[in-house]
């Protein structure tokens, strides 16, 4: 070969430098590593300050009876119970609800910190220049934009699928309620249908918010 050896070790020095660079940028820190960690093991309790939203939509109330499987995999507290269980394994709530406590459990268990006065001193100079506020403007249409999809679909779900591929989810059922609401025997059916391993969610054809004429009646 017309290779020396020289430029074989030269080679190889190189692609070692070059793989322990993909690997410090790939890989994460100790302190990341330990964050998801903690993440993949904490369970959120129900009891975690979270707030309603001020005006919610008819998705943040619609109601979500999490089986087993799905309770395990978002990390949540069971609430719930079937008639004949020693304990409870499922959770019942509103998407809000579970937005708002995924949420609380991806920040660590602690509530959002406040913005300090620094910090919007810092903004609102930021926003005497024409030109800055004219951007930000724009980058805050969008994302308003994005959180009203988002905050209008079920994708707080979206972790679920694993489990749904793997058959610790059996299926997922959408349940309308007829004219008495979600209660009574509708929420029996919809208990027990969980217990049996199904997702289940049910549109809350009442769930105005409390500002409407019919949130009030």
């Amino acid at each position: 070969s017309d290779v020396s050896d020289e430029s074989l070790r030269a080679e190889l020095a190189r692609l070692r430098a070059e793989l322990k660079k993909v690997k410090e940028l790939t890989m994460p820190s100790d302190a990341t590593a330990a964050s998801l960690r903690i993440e993949a093991s904490m369970v959120v309790p129900n009891a975690a300050p979270i707030k309603p939203p001020t005006n919610p939509s008819l998705m943040d109330n619609c109601l979500l009876w999490l089986p087993e499987a799905a309770v395990k995999e978002l990390g949540l507290e069971p609430n719930m119970d079937d008639k004949g269980d020693s304990k409870k394994l499922m959770w019942f709530g509103r998407c809000w609800e579970l937005r708002a406590l995924l949420s609380m459990r991806k920040m660590g268990g602690t509530a959002e910190k406040p913005i300090s006065d620094e910090r919007k001193a810092e903004l609102d100079a930021k926003l005497n220049d024409p030109e800055k506020k004219a951007m930000l403007l724009r980058i805050v249409a969008r994302w308003k934009g994005a959180v009203c999809r988002l905050k209008n679909s079920l994708n707080i779900l979206e972790r679920l699928k694993w489990c749904r591929a793997q058959g610790e989810i059996k299926g997922t059922l959408v349940y309308a309620h007829g004219s008495g609401g979600c209660s009574w025997d509708n929420f029996r059916l919809c208990r027990m249908i969980c217990r049996m391993g199904m997702l289940v969610i049910a549109p809350d054809g009442f769930g105005y918010p409390s500002n409407t004429a019919m949130g009030q009646m």
